[in-house]
């Protein structure tokens, strides 16, 4: 007779309205827990710190923030071989439109950096006739301006920085700064590209550029 009117009691209690009312908020809640452990088994609590997202942001911050390495300059002092001379392999002439294309987005990155920046049609043809000339005076980098990007467009945004600095308006010719940041390149590399653009074609930037009719 006891545990009946216990029981009985038991059932009263939870057929009360608030009781009912409280069972569904706590079923309710105890869904929703369980649907956010379920999305989170499927996505990594932390995805960043896993060692292989870790390791690729290493490589990427690696490779924007190194630079290709610089070729040796010519020894300009070793005697010169015995052998018949043979003509030096030439920059070839598909390269030129893409040297062009990259160098007139350089120009446009340069103008959105600082709009008093002023780079003239001839400094694109001069960074065309002094990568012409490298090639001549380096036929050991040519190789590597035909098969490797970042050689080729570091190569030419220095001599495009170069031409800039010999033919256009002192005032509008842009800093080292302002060149790595229009075009993605080091600023060490730029300066170390520029150096040895100048030691290859032994000093004589002006001499180039008066040559292809681009300085008075």
């Amino acid at each position: 007779m006891v545990c009946t009117r216990s029981r009985a009691a038991s059932v009263a209690l939870d057929a009360s309205p608030e009781r009912r009312q409280s069972q569904a908020e706590a079923r309710k809640h105890g869904a929703s827990k369980r649907k956010l452990f379920d999305c989170c088994t499927d996505c990594p609590a932390s995805v960043s710190g896993t060692p292989e997202v870790a390791k690729l942001g290493t490589e990427r911050c690696a490779s924007l923030d190194s630079a290709p390495p610089t070729p040796k300059t010519v020894d300009r002092e070793r005697p010169q071989s015995e052998s018949p001379a043979v003509p030096a392999p030439a920059l070839h002439p598909a390269l030129e439109p893409v040297m062009q294309l990259a160098m007139k987005g350089w120009c446009s990155n340069l103008v959105a950096l600082q709009p008093k920046v002023q780079v003239s049609d001839a400094t694109l043809l001069g960074a065309v006739a002094l990568m012409r000339e490298f090639a001549v005076q380096r036929p050991d980098v040519v190789g590597l301006l035909h098969t490797s990007g970042p050689h080729l467009f570091t190569y030419t945004c220095a001599a495009m920085w170069m031409a800039s600095k010999t033919g256009d308006i002192r005032t509008a010719i842009p800093n080292r700064t302002l060149m790595s940041q229009a075009c993605q390149i080091h600023p060490q590399a730029l300066s170390d590209f520029e150096l040895d653009l100048c030691v290859s074609l032994n000093w004589e930037v002006t001499k180039v550029l008066r040559a292809a009719d681009l300085l008075q």
